[in-house]
């Protein structure tokens, strides 16, 4: 949580996203599942998961909580979001 700015802190979205996962740890040490985890981002909106704020929180949470990897957190926010594909030249397609 210490990579976490004051703003982001204050955020109504962070808070409940790290309250619903708090309900998921065993009280001695943060950890949860992946599954248990995308559950918990399953309840949110696209466009809450794209929220700035709350995509640092849930990056920290990922890493630092759940140890889950990158790129299994990526297949599963693809599946959730239509993501611009970029083109040739690095740019997003419009």
């Amino acid at each position: 949580m210490a990579g976490l700015s004051e703003t982001a802190l204050r955020d109504r979205r962070v808070g409940r996203l790290l309250e619903k996962l708090g309900r998921f740890t065993d009280g001695r040490s943060l950890k949860a599942r992946p599954p248990i985890f995308l559950r918990v981002l399953g309840a949110l909106q696209p466009w809450e998961l794209c929220s700035p704020d709350l995509c640092v929180a849930i990056e920290i949470v990922r890493e630092h909580v759940v140890q889950m990897t990158e790129g299994e957190y990526d297949s599963w926010l693809q599946s959730r979001v239509t993501l611009p594909r970029p083109t040739a030249t690095g740019q997003s397609a419009s």
